[in-house]
C-alpha cells in the first residue's frame, strides 16, 4: 500500500483529504510535522484550549506563519491554510471535513468530541487513549450513521481500514503488530 501515491492521486484531483484537528500537544504537533510533508492532505483547522501554544507549536513543527492565518474554517477550506482556533465545537461541526483527529488527551472533552463528530456525520479518529481507558465500553455502543467510521484507540488498525475504504482508497494491510515479549534473538559478538 503506497499511500503517498494515493494521497498524491487526491492531490492531482485538487481533492486533499480534509481534516481538523483538536489538540496541539505532544501528538497533535508530531501529526503536524508529517501533515506538512503529505501531499494531499490538508489541515483545514486545528482547535486547542491555548491558542498562542498552538500556534507556537505549528511554527516548532515547521509551519510558515502564512499557512495557518485563515480568519475562518470557510476561508481555509478554499485557500489550502488552516484557521487555528477555539472552541472545538465549531470545528467538531464543520461538516466538510473527512474526519477530527482527537488528539486532547483529555477524557471528557475526548467523549464529547467524538460524540459531536459522529451527530453531524464527520469521521472521528480519536489518538489519545484517556478516553477509550475511562469510558470504552460507552464509546463502543454509541451507533454511528452509516458511512461514518468512529475510531477507539484499541482498534485503530480497523478503523483506519474502514477509514480508508472511505476515502476510497483500496486496502492492502493495515497492521501495527507490537510484541509484548523480549526479543529472544541473541548476540554472539
Amino acid at each position: 500500500m503506497n499511500f503517498d501515491k494515493l494521497f498524491r492521486n487526491r492531490a492531482a484531483e485538487d481533492n486533499p483529504v480534509r481534516v481538523g484537528l483538536i489538540g496541539c500537544g505532544k501528538f497533535g504537533t508530531m501529526f503536524l510535522t508529517q501533515a506538512l510533508q503529505t501531499t494531499g492532505l490538508h489541515v483545514v483547522g486545528m482547535a486547542d484550549l491555548n491558542i498562542k501554544r498552538a500556534q507556537h507549536n505549528l511554527s516548532a513543527a515547521g509551519w510558515d506563519r502564512s499557512r495557518f492565518d485563515a480568519k475562518s474554517l470557510d476561508t481555509a477550506f478554499q485557500s489550502g491554510t488552516t484557521y487555528v482556533g477555539y472552541p472545538a465545537a465549531a470545528l467538531v461541526s464543520y461538516e466538510r471535513l473527512a474526519a477530527i483527529i482527537e488528539a486532547t488527551g483529555l477524557p471528557r472533552a475526548g467523549i464529547e468530541h467524538r460524540r459531536r463528530a459522529i451527530y453531524v456525520g464527520n469521521h472521528e479518529l480519536m489518538v489519545s487513549v484517556e478516553a477509550p481507558a475511562a469510558a470504552g465500553p460507552l464509546l463502543a455502543r454509541q451507533p454511528a450513521p452509516a458511512g461514518v467510521c468512529p475510531s477507539r484507540s484499541a482498534l485503530r488498525n480497523k478503523s483506519l481500514t474502514r477509514f480508508r475504504a472511505t476515502l476510497a482508497f483500496p486496502s492492502a494491510a493495515a497492521s501495527r503488530r507490537r510484541s509484548s515479549r523480549p526479543s529472544t534473538t541473541r548476540r554472539t559478538s
